[in-house]
C-alpha cells in the first residue's frame, strides 16, 4: 500500500475499451469541469436492444448448411465486432474519413460523440432474421429491412445460394481447411459478416442517401463536391463499418494462423488493426457465467459458457445460482459456490480456467448433512482459522458447517439441530437470523452473529474442543456499556474501523447509530455511539441514512463505511486519533469523474479490484456499471464506467449481471463474476 498524490487514470468504457463514454472523451493529466448534462444511452436506437446481434432466426427456406453457415458468418462478426482492432478501424475511418449524411443520427453531436455512439449500434444489433432466398439476389442490394425502428431481416438470395454452393460452409469445413471462411471477398465471410454489419447500420437509422452517386450526392447534402471529396461508398457510416468489420476478418486470416485454434465459441484475431500479433478472443453472444478482470485494458480471466461442461464435469447453464465467495481449498484465491436444480457445486481458478473443487447433487449425504435442494446459504466463513473458509447451510432441521478436506470431498464440521443449547448458553431456534460474520476477539478465526426474538449472540468454534460455543450473549433491554440493544436495532454491518484486528458491529437504532467493540474481558460496547443530526465532519448522520457498504477506501488498514441518503453519497472514516470523519461526499447530480451520481444509483459491493489495496465501490444504475475509486485529493472518481450491452473486453455487460466480486486468480486484484443473459 501507498499514499496516491496523481490524478487516477481516466479509463472509461463505451460498448468496448479506450472508447470514450457517451459525448465525453479524452483523457490527461490535470483534473478538468465534469459534464454538465447525464450521459445516456441512445434507447431509441431499434425497438429490441437484445444482446449483440441476438440470437439468429431462421426463415423457412434456410437449409440446415446454409443455418450453420450464417450462424458462423454471425458468429465471426461478432468477435471482430468486439476487437480493439475493429475499434481501432472505426475510430481511424471516422476521423478520416465520415461526413455525416443527412438524417444520421446523432447527426449535430462531435465526433467524438459520433463514434461511441456508432460502437454502441455495432455491438448491440437488434435481433436478426436471416431469409435465405429473395431479395435482389446479390450481395449488395436487396438485403436489409431498412427503417430506423425495425429488427434486421436479412434476404440473401441469389449471392447467398451462388456462394454458399461454391465457396460457402461446405467447403470451409472441408479440406480446404477452416481458415478459407476468413479471406478475402469473393470469399464468403468476410463479405457475409461486412455486409451484414452494413444493413445493421441502416436499420438503426445511418444512411448512404442512395444506391448511385448523383443521388447519393444530393440526398446527403454534397451536391455541390466532386466524387473525389465525397463518395457514398467511402465517407458515410454503412460503409465505414462494414470495410471494418470485413477487413479485421480478412487481416486475421492472412496473419493469425489458424483462426479457428482457440476451441469453442473464440477466434485467434489481430490484437490491433495494424497489428502482426494475435490472440484468441471469445464469442461475446454466447450466455455465460465469467471472470471480468477491469485492469489496463481489462480482460475475462476465465468463463462457464452455456451448455458446456468445464473440467471434472459441471454442465453450466443461465439458471445457475452464484454469489457466495470464499477460498475453499486454502490456495489463495477465491472460488465460490454455483447452484442448480441438481445440485450444488464449489468452483475455482485453477491458473488456466474453470474447474470443480467438488460438486453433488440433491439427496447426497455430506458427512451427518443430507444436501437439499431447500437448503439455504447462510454464509461462507472460516470458523478454524486454516485459511480454508467453510459454507453455512441451514434447513428444516437445523444449522450445518461444511467443509471441503485435503482429499477433495464436502463433509460436514458440525451440525447443530434447532433446540440445541450450545455451550454458554444459545438455544439454537428455527427463527434466529445469521446476520453477520466477523472476528470480534481477533484470534483468526471469524465468528458468527445470531439474532432471535429474544436477543442476540456471537457464536465462535473452539478448536480444544471442536463445538460451536456462545462467547457473547445479550437479551433485548440490556445496556452495552451505554447501548440498549433493542429488538428494532438493524444489524448494518461489521468493519474492523480502528485496524486493530478485531471487528465492530454496527447498529442502527430507533435514535442514532453506535460501532460496538469487545473489551478485554469480552464484553460489548460502545467504541462510538451518536444520535441523529450528528456531524461526521461535513456529513450530517439522519434517520434516513443507510450504509451500503464497508470496505477499506484509502487504503490505511482501517475500515471505512459508505453512508447514502436523500442528498447524497459519503465515505465515513475513523482517523488515527479516533475521530469519525468525511473522507468523500457527493450531492446527487454530480459527477465521479465519469459517472454520474444519482438517487437511482444502487451499490453491488466494494472490493480492491485494481490491487493497489484501495477497495472501489462498484454500483449500478439503469444505464449500467461503474466502479469509483478514492484518491486522495480528488476524492471518488470512477475506474470504470460501461453502459449495458457495452463491453469489457469480449464481455457484454447485462443488467443485473454482477453476481459476486473475489481475487479467483490470486495475483491480488480482485474480478467481478459477472453473467451474460
Amino acid at each position: 500500500m501507498h499514499d496516491v498524490d496523481f490524478l487516477p487514470s481516466r479509463k472509461h468504457w463505451m460498448a468496448g475499451l479506450a472508447s470514450a463514454l457517451v459525448g465525453v472523451m479524452g483523457c490527461g493529466v490535470e483534473p478538468t469541469p465534469a459534464p454538465e448534462t447525464p450521459v445516456t444511452t441512445p434507447t431509441d436506437l431499434g425497438q429490441s436492444q437484445q444482446d449483440l446481434m441476438g440470437n439468429i432466426v431462421y426463415g423457412t427456406d434456410c437449409s440446415t448448411g446454409m443455418q450453420s453457415f450464417l450462424g458462423d458468418v454471425m458468429r465471426y462478426g461478432r468477435v471482430a465486432a468486439a476487437s480493439t482492432a475493429f475499434e481501432q478501424c472505426v475510430d481511424q475511418r471516422l476521423t478520416e474519413r465520415y461526413k455525416k449524411c443527412n438524417g444520421d443520427p446523432f447527426y449535430s453531436d462531435t465526433l467524438d460523440t459520433q463514434k461511441a455512439q456508432v460502437l454502441w449500434v455495432a455491438r448491440s444489433a437488434n435481433a436478426v432474421k436471416m431469409n435465405c432466398t429473395g431479395g435482389g439476389g446479390n450481395a449488395s442490394t436487396g438485403i436489409g429491412s431498412y427503417g430506423h425502428t425495425d429488427n434486421e431481416e436479412f434476404w440473401w438470395g441469389g449471392w447467398l445460394t451462388s456462394v454458399y454452393n461454391s465457396l460457402g460452409w461446405p467447403v470451409c469445413n472441408g479440406t480446404n481447411g477452416p481458415n478459407c471462411r476468413f479471406a478475402a471477398a469473393p470469399w464468403p465471410y468476410s463479405q457475409a459478416a461486412g455486409i451484414s454489419w452494413h444493413e445493421v447500420m441502416h436499420t438503426h437509422g445511418y444512411t448512404h442517401g442512395a444506391n448511385d452517386q448523383a443521388n447519393a450526392k444530393v440526398a446527403c447534402g454534397y451536391g455541390t463536391l466532386s466524387d473525389s471529396q465525397w463518395h457514398f461508398q467511402y465517407n458515410t457510416m454503412p460503409y465505414i463499418i462494414g470495410d471494418c468489420l470485413g477487413e479485421v476478418i480478412d487481416r486475421s486470416g492472412q496473419r493469425c494462423g489458424n483462426v479457428d485454434s482457440c476451441g469453442a465459441n473464440a477466434l485467434r484475431i489481430v490484437d490491433g488493426f495494424d497489428s502482426t500479433t494475435c490472440s484468441c478472443q471469445y464469442d461475446p453472444r454466447p450466455t455465460a457465467l465469467g471472470m471480468v478482470d477491469i485492469r489496463g485494458e481489462g480482460h475475462v480471466d476465465a468463463k462457464m459458457v452455456e451448455g458446456e461442461r468445464i473440467p471434472v464435469g459441471w454442465l453450466y447453464a443461465n439458471d445457475n445460482q452464484t454469489g457466495w465467495v470464499g477460498d475453499f481449498n486454502g490456495d489463495n484465491r477465491d472460488d465460490f459456490v454455483i447452484r442448480s436444480p441438481w445440485g450444488l457445486g464449489l468452483v475455482a481458478h485453477d491458473g488456466s480456467g474453470m474447474s470443480m473443487l467438488a460438486g453433488y447433487s440433491y439427496g447426497t449425504w455430506l458427512g451427518s448433512w443430507q444436501l437439499g435442494s431447500a437448503d439455504r446459504i447462510e454464509a461462507v466463513v472460516d470458523l478454524n482459522g486454516d485459511g480454508r473458509d467453510e459454507l453455512v447451510l441451514r434447513n428444516a432441521n437445523g444449522l450445518g458447517v461444511l467443509y471441503l478436506n485435503t482429499s477433495g470431498s464436502v463433509t460436514t464440521m458440525h451440525v447443530v439441530n434447532y433446540g440445541t443449547r450450545l455451550t454458554g448458553g444459545w438455544l439454537l431456534g428455527s427463527g434466529d437470523e445469521l446476520k453477520v460474520k466477523g472476528d470480534f476477539d481477533g484470534d483468526g478465526r471469524e465468528d458468527l452473529l445470531l439474532r432471535s426474538a429474544w436477543g442476540m449472540a456471537i457464536l465462535r468454534r473452539n478448536n480444544s474442543t471442536g463445538q460451536l460455543e456462545t462467547v457473547n450473549m445479550s437479551a433485548y433491554g440490556t445496556s452495552l456499556g451505554g447501548w440498549v440493544l433493542a429488538s428494532t436495532d438493524a444489524v448494518w454491518g461489521v468493519g474492523d474501523f480502528d485496524g486493530n484486528g478485531r471487528a465492530e458491529l454496527v447498529l442502527r437504532s430507533t435514535s442514532g447509530l453506535g460501532l460496538l467493540t469487545r473489551d478485554s474481558t469480552g464484553a460489548l460496547y460502545p467504541m462510538h455511539q451518536f444520535p441523529f443530526g450528528t456531524w461526521l465532519g461535513n456529513w450530517n448522520f439522519g434517520s434516513d441514512n443507510t450504509a451500503p457498504a464497508f470496505a477499506d477506501f484509502n487504503g490505511d488498514g482501517r475500515t471505512d463505511m459508505v453512508l447514502r441518503s436523500p442528498w447524497g453519497w459519503g465515505i465515513i472514516s475513523r482517523s488515527s486519533t479516533g475521530s469519525l470523519y468525511d473522507l468523500a461526499m457527493l450531492q446527487h447530480g454530480s459527477w465521479a469523474g465519469y459517472w454520474h451520481i444519482s438517487n437511482d444509483n444502487t451499490v453491488l459491493g466494494a472490493r480492491d479490484l485494481t490491487g493497489n489495496g484501495r477497495a472501489e465501490l462498484v454500483l449500478s444504475s439503469p444505464w449500467g456499471i461503474g466502479a469509483l475509486q478514492y484518491y486522495s485529493g480528488y476524492g471518488l472518481w470512477s475506474e470504470l464506467t460501461v453502459p449495458y450491452n457495452g463491453l469489457v473486453s469480449s464481455w457484454i455487460i447485462s443488467p443485473n449481471g454482477v453476481q459476486a466480486m473475489g481475487d479467483f486468480d490470486g495475483d491480488g486484484a480482485s474480478e467481478l463474476l459477472m453473467k451474460k443473459y
